[in-house]
């Protein structure tokens, strides 16, 4: 008659790839993509660096606080990075469109 045989494989999934949960995400920027204004919140800012597509600093802010809200009116459209600084001397950067 034949063989027959059969296999069992389990697999355990702990976590996803390209999916970012914004209650895990240190640092909201937001809206995104943005018109006038950006709003960046992350536990101990001490600066934020805005950079072009040509790694060239646009405008910077020294700060202290959660909570920062940046003005974009003066910005031609298109893609930057946002870098901030935090307190304990790590870096976190963020792509953002200005349209």
């Amino acid at each position: 008659q034949g063989c027959s045989a059969t296999a069992h494989t389990t697999i355990t999934v702990s976590g996803t790839i390209g999916i970012v949960d914004a209650t895990l995400d240190p640092v909201q920027v937001f809206p995104n993509p943005a018109t006038d204004h950006l709003v960046v919140r992350a536990e101990g800012m001490n600066q934020v660096i805005l950079y072009n597509t040509l790694c060239k600093v646009v405008t910077s802010f020294n700060l202290q606080g959660n909570e920062a809200t940046l003005s974009l009116n003066d910005l031609s459209n298109g893609v930057y990075i946002i870098r901030i600084l935090m307190q304990d001397g790590t870096y976190l950067s963020k792509k953002i469109i200005k349209k």
